[in-house]
């Protein structure tokens, strides 16, 4: 079988179930972009890259699966906006998480370095991919997990977490609800 299409979203079931999955399945995914199609001349080429931006471009130019549901910067790179994670000694350290039950819980640890805060660690639970739901003390004992050997000055939660919230103060971290107010334009 040959397989040859534009790549869509990260959740569409080709690149789940082919590409994911490649090895497993004995397949040779091969990665092209746009530049590697011979048919195209150097100007179509360069027309095609102006007319898009963003998830486009990475998808029809760049050749990735990328999301594009709930993108609220579609202008957002890697290359751009990343930096590596200064050495310690941190200046200060936080913690903000994003909870869910059906939906994924994260927790990112934040550290200050000469005025710029950069997320040095991350943590992701999908249930769903799981199979399985975790508890409040699950997550609390991974946050333990997470945070050892930092000195967290503050835990930022989204404040509809009560339950999870109560069980993060019973165990000693220091909470503050997050400002859940989104900007205009977002």
């Amino acid at each position: 079988l040959w397989f040859n299409c534009n790549p869509e979203g990260p959740m569409h079931w080709f690149y789940r179930e082919w590409i994911l999955r490649a090895e497993e399945r004995g397949a040779l995914y091969l990665h092209f972009t746009m530049d590697d199609n011979p048919s195209l001349s150097p100007r179509i080429r360069a027309r095609y890259e102006k007319a898009y931006s963003g998830t486009f471009y990475r998808r029809f130019i760049l050749g990735e699966w990328t999301a594009a549901k709930g993108l609220i910067y579609d202008f957002f790179t890697p290359q751009e906006y990343c930096a590596r994670v200064p050495e310690k000694p941190w200046e200060r350290v936080r913690i903000s998480i994003d909870y869910g039950t059906v939906n994924p819980t994260s927790f990112g640890l934040w550290a200050l370095k000469d005025g710029v805060w950069y997320r040095a660690r991350e943590y992701y639970f999908d249930s769903r991919r799981e199979g399985r739901q975790k508890t409040d003390t699950e997550y609390v004992a991974d946050l333990k997990k997470f945070a050892a050997g930092e000195t967290v000055e503050k835990v930022i939660v989204d404040p509809s977490a009560a339950s999870f919230i109560e069980a993060l103060r019973r165990e000693g971290f220091p909470v503050s609800r997050a400002d859940n107010d989104v900007a205009d334009g977002i």
